[in-house]
């Protein structure tokens, strides 16, 4: 049976319109709620356009009031009602969910937190211990290794302050920036010099990715200081970043005698060499050391 009456349709329509109209500005305060502006605004302004159209049907029908046929078939309008009442339900359920998927990220953000800040006082602790054996150790040799082992250790120290720091993107200059100065205060020796020249771009890498570019650099640079800065008299090291055709780049030079030629194995019999050496082929990665004149290190990931 097909309903009919014209007052039955003005009314169907002026309600659809005002759903419409009360969806798109449900629509406009989610944008506070999700602070996503865009797809919101597309909508709002998708509903209102729909509103404006069901707007002109209703003054049309109610300028050429007297000239109205008896009946009028209301189905299309009650069909046009639904749908308006299912969009605008629809919107404001989303705000339950939005509110929450918002507590769900705090309460991540907030383990995250937690979990960095005790890993963090974790490797704190580490050194403190480092520290104190240190104390018993009378070899020079047995000191060196201790010394070693607290260096490596700082790398994680140092990439764990900027998870601590920022959860989303790492800073990769300012991480490898902070990782030199602090390697070469270890190494600071009163009345020596030495050229410490740094050139980074900040790469967009992955926080695994960044965690080795901190042991390269912490190799690299330990090498130069122990070999290459007590062996000449204007010590110069050079460590930079960037990218070129073949991809992302470490790049870390010194000036010193270059490395001794390794056995027949090819192998160096130091921990730092046998680990750099280890990264070549590792998740694509490759690593490049050059002892011939100085030692250049690079390391494309």
């Amino acid at each position: 049976m097909v309903i009919t009456g014209s007052p039955v349709v003005v009314l169907v329509l002026g309600a659809s319109i005002l759903l419409q109209l009360a969806a798109a500005v449900v629509a406009v305060l989610n944008i506070r709620r999700t602070h996503v502006y865009l797809p919101w605004v597309l909508v709002a302004v998708a509903i209102v356009l729909m509103a404006v159209r069901r707007i002109t049907s209703f003054v049309h029908i109610l300028a050429g009031w007297n000239d109205l046929p008896a009946q009028l078939n209301v189905v299309p309008e009650l069909i046009a009602l639904l749908i308006s009442i299912l969009m605008f339900t629809g919107l404001l359920q989303l705000g339950p969910v939005f509110r929450l998927t918002r507590r769900l990220a705090e309460e991540k953000d907030l383990l995250l937190h937690e979990s960095l800040h005790s890993t963090k006082n974790n490797l704190q602790s580490l050194l403190s211990l480092f520290s104190v054996q240190e104390g018993f150790l009378n070899g020079a040799k047995e000191r060196l290794i201790v010394a070693d082992m607290q260096r490596r250790v700082r790398v994680f120290v140092l990439l764990q302050e900027e998870l601590f720091r920022s959860h989303a993107e790492l800073g990769f200059r300012d991480f490898v920036k902070r990782l030199v100065d602090s390697i070469a205060v270890s190494f600071e020796r009163p009345g020596q010099e030495v050229e410490l020249e740094t050139d980074l771009e900040d790469l967009e890498v992955s926080d695994r990715e960044l965690l080795y570019c901190g042991l390269v650099v912490n190799e690299a640079l330990t090498n130069a200081f122990k070999h290459a800065v007590p062996a000449v008299s204007e010590p110069r090291i050079e460590v930079r970043s960037g990218r070129d055709d073949r991809g992302r780049y470490l790049w870390v030079r010194d000036n010193g005698p270059g490395l001794p030629v390794p056995p027949e194995s090819g192998k160096y019999h130091s921990f730092g060499m046998t680990f750099l050496e280890s990264l070549s082929g590792h998740s694509g990665w490759d690593i490049t050391i050059d002892g011939g004149c100085g030692t250049e290190i690079v390391f494309r990931f």
